[in-house]
């Protein structure tokens, strides 16, 4: 390597990282080189890998669904696994969703997830920290919602409209417990 600035290199120190002669599997350290990769890029250019939180542009507002209700996040908790919910409809935060360019749906800085991005019908959905995964993602086909990761629909079990009606995913059907608005 040549360290003259003229041909390319750099005037200044070059440090060489040295990988020992046994690779280890990416798989089984991938958050140590998560970890490497972030000490690296927060050295060398003072950034960080952390994902922007902003969310890609979309429209916000309730999502009405079985009995009027509205989509809620119980008790507006912003904790990973928080339940999803039909409730009256209340004009807080907790029921003021984003519809993502991405195909996200997205309430109090977090993503509706369905659960261990299972596919079995009666799966929870819940808020989760957005990870781009397809249990996050949401396609509007009429007036349901059809689940990227299972090909499921948004459904309000039972079917129920009380308040506190847990939401999950179902075979699609076309019935009014699976049909919503924004």
């Amino acid at each position: 390597m040549d360290p003259n600035p003229a041909s390319g290199g750099t005037a200044g120190p070059v440090t060489f990282i040295v990988f020992p002669s046994s690779v280890p599997s990416p798989v089984e350290n991938n958050s140590t080189i998560d970890a490497v990769g972030a000490a690296a890029a927060s050295a060398w250019v003072g950034g960080t890998t952390t994902p922007p939180t902003t969310p890609p542009a979309g429209t916000t507002g309730p999502i009405y669904g079985y009995g009027g209700k509205c989509v809620d996040v119980a008790a507006a908790s912003t904790a990973n696994g928080t339940a999803i919910q039909l409730y009256d409809c209340n004009g807080t935060a907790a029921q003021s969703w984003t519809r993502a360019t991405d195909g996200t749906l997205r309430a109090l800085g977090k993503c509706m997830d369905v659960t261990g991005a299972g596919t079995a019908n009666g799966t929870k959905v819940q808020l989760y920290d957005c990870n781009g995964s397809a249990a996050q993602r949401w396609t509007r086909t009429g007036t349901t919602l059809v689940n990227a990761g299972s090909g499921k629909c948004l459904d309000a079990t039972g079917p129920s409209s009380a308040n506190g009606t847990r939401l999950q995913i179902w075979t699609c059907t076309g019935a009014a417990n699976q049909s919503w608005t924004y």
